[in-house]
């Protein structure tokens, strides 16, 4: 690599479905969510939901036949029950 930087157009939607489906590379960009990028890091093939990590916290990614759901969490945010979020609780909601 040269360190050179390319602009490519990303369909955020199309990334989420894509990491959902176990997905790493969705997009020349990789996942992007909230132009954000996210790693796969766990795909659950039974719960069909995925966990991604980003820099401060993640996202789990769950698709059903007629909607893909997105949680989204911060290690630096608290949750209505005044606990720190984190993955677990979300993998769950999801």
């Amino acid at each position: 690599m040269d360190g050179s930087t390319e602009n490519v157009e990303v369909n955020e939607v199309a990334c989420a479905i894509g990491a959902s489906e176990g997905n790493r590379q969705p997009s020349p960009a990789g996942v992007r969510m909230a132009g954000e990028k996210f790693m796969l890091t766990y795909k659950d093939d039974e719960q069909n939901v995925a966990q991604l990590t980003k820099r401060g916290g993640g996202a789990c990614v769950g698709k059903t036949a007629t909607a893909v759901v997105i949680g989204v969490w911060m290690k630096d945010q608290a949750d209505s029950n005044g606990k720190t979020q984190n993955m677990e609780d979300t993998f769950k909601l999801v």
